[in-house]
């Protein structure tokens, strides 16, 4: 039993996928757009490149679609379920492939 409890609080355990989660959905299965809204801002501040979000996209398993000179659109997979899938809209404006503003909204496919 000391072992079981020794090892427990000393062990080393990566709890950032539970704060992560805690913090964007808040205990329900709907994003909080406003606090993603927020943390996008912020890692993607203007005059952010282009290329750094396509990044983010791709590595989250994204896509991008509808790109224009002034205009970028992306959506990210959430949650898949047989016939349905949530995701979230990246709604991009460019200036010189660099980004000058952001949105995120919430939406869905489904058949």
């Amino acid at each position: 039993m000391l072992a079981l409890t020794v090892c427990c609080s000393g062990c080393p355990r990566d709890l950032r996928v539970d704060f992560a989660f805690d913090t964007l959905f808040r205990n329900t299965d709907v994003l909080n757009v406003d606090v993603y809204q927020h943390a996008l801002d912020t890692k993607f501040p203007a005059g952010t490149p282009l290329s750094t979000l396509d990044s983010y996209v791709s590595h989250n398993r994204g896509s991008g679609s509808k790109r224009t000179q002034e205009h970028a659109w992306y959506e990210i997979p959430l949650q898949t379920k047989p016939c349905a899938t949530a995701l979230v809209g990246l709604d991009v404006t460019v200036t010189s492939d660099a980004m000058k503003d952001i949105k995120a909204s919430v939406g869905g496919l489904g058949c």
